[in-house]
């Protein structure tokens, strides 16, 4: 038996870099420390967590942060950095904008960006967004 949602579904927010949400929940939550190759702060509302037994789950201990993150970002620079976010972050994976970057499909004029922008679009309609 399927229930009709009681409301729409409401994307998850993700305050890129550059916006004002973004700098505020890094002061209020992590100290103002942005870690060098963080792009995005998820905010989710949580309406239910469900947990089971975890008879099955086996015990884990933190050890360290990777440094592969690190490396990469420190390799890139501040400028390569920026200029990744633009052409690789500006939107989702199913193409909605992130809100982070300028969208380099926004400036490109040309027929094949005009193909994606149309190819984004039905998409999004079909899945009715």
């Amino acid at each position: 038996m399927s229930r009709e949602p009681e409301a729409p579904a409401d994307p998850a927010r993700t305050p890129g870099q550059n916006s004002e949400e973004y700098r505020d929940l890094l002061a209020k939550w992590f100290g103002n420390d942005d870690r060098l190759g963080a792009r995005q702060i998820i905010v989710l509302d949580v309406n239910l967590v469900q947990t089971s037994c975890g008879y099955g789950v086996p015990e884990f201990a933190y050890t360290r942060e990777r440094p592969t993150l690190t490396r990469w970002a420190e390799a890139k620079g501040e400028s390569g950095l920026i200029e990744y976010r633009r052409l690789k972050n500006a939107r989702s994976i199913d193409g909605l904008p992130t809100g982070m970057e300028d969208d380099p499909l926004d400036a490109d004029t040309s027929p094949a960006a005009s193909q994606r922008h149309e190819g984004i679009s039905t998409d999004l309609a079909r899945a009715g967004r």
